[in-house]
């Protein structure tokens, strides 16, 4: 497994999920009534049930981490990737007795609950690990960094069905790339390479940003991230020497590809993993 020192520095989106419900109820608030009902990359899925999911991202979220309630558990032997696609679908099935009307009053009311319990935590304290970094157990800052790369990801789903901009201004765009980008030691973790090698991906344009994994002498650790962000930002958007096998549920060959490409690459992976952990 990875340790938390090989995922690089600290990342704090503690104020974010503010900013991002915000354009999240923005969005729906400005959708007509057929585009409820339009299909999303998430098989079976329409704008509705993606709405209906994040409320359940909501709820459970609030329910584990401010109440400490535990839902049910996992059937014996029951892969962790099947039980959360069968709770969500259950959910979502359940949901569909909803209005749409009701889903934003409900998502209004717990996305400011979520944002303010976010605010309470200590981004050193133990929490939910984050399984596609590679760790057993992941620290506050790391699962907080994650859940808002979820919510981004869905909010992402709802604007590439209804044709709608995508929520891609740097604000946002950064701390999702950048979180992506901590999947580099595990992606990498069974690569044969040389002591010192390293694997640069560089991200130009308004997410600009540069991150390098370096093979340790160590071979119980191999590689070790290390991320940062140029000072001037390229016109292009960019992605180079992508990574090479596996990043967050998605296969790339070395390639240079748009930050749109990138994205599409995203959030297609999402339609074998939409909730997973």
């Amino acid at each position: 497994m990875i340790e938390l020192s090989q995922v690089g520095p600290r990342v704090d989106v503690r104020g974010l999920f503010a900013r991002e419900r915000s354009a999240f109820l923005e969005l729906l608030g400005g959708l007509g009534v057929g585009d409820w009902d339009r299909a999303t990359v998430c098989p079976g899925w329409t704008v509705k049930d993606v709405t209906a999911h994040v409320l359940h991202d909501d709820l459970r979220r609030l329910a584990g981490m401010r109440d400490g309630h535990q839902g049910p558990p996992r059937d014996d032997g029951e892969p962790l990737a099947v039980f959360s696609a069968r709770v969500n679908q259950n959910w979502v099935a359940a949901a569909r007795c909803l209005s749409t009307r009701q889903l934003v009053e409900l998502l209004t009311l717990t996305g400011g609950q979520v944002a303010g319990m976010w605010q309470q935590q200590d981004l050193e304290a133990d929490a939910t690990a984050v399984s596609w970094a590679g760790l057993d157990t992941s620290p506050v800052w790391l699962d907080a960094a994650r859940e808002f790369t979820e919510y981004w990801t869905h909010q992402q789903q709802v604007r590439d069905a209804t044709s709608r901009p995508g929520l891609t201004g740097s604000r946002f765009l950064v701390p999702v790339l950048d979180t992506f980008l901590r999947a580099l030691p595990f992606t990498l973790a069974n690569t044969d390479a040389d002591e010192g090698a390293q694997r640069q991906v560089t991200i130009t344009g308004e997410a600009a940003m540069v991150w390098v994994a370096t093979r340790d002498p160590d071979g119980d650790h191999p590689f070790e991230a290390l991320g940062g962000y140029p000072t001037r930002a390229q016109p292009e958007a960019a992605m180079a020497d992508a990574l090479a096998r596996r990043s967050h549920g998605f296969a790339l060959d070395s390639a240079k590809l748009t930050v749109n490409q990138y994205l599409d690459h995203l959030r297609g992976s999402l339609r074998a993993r939409t909730g997973a952990r």
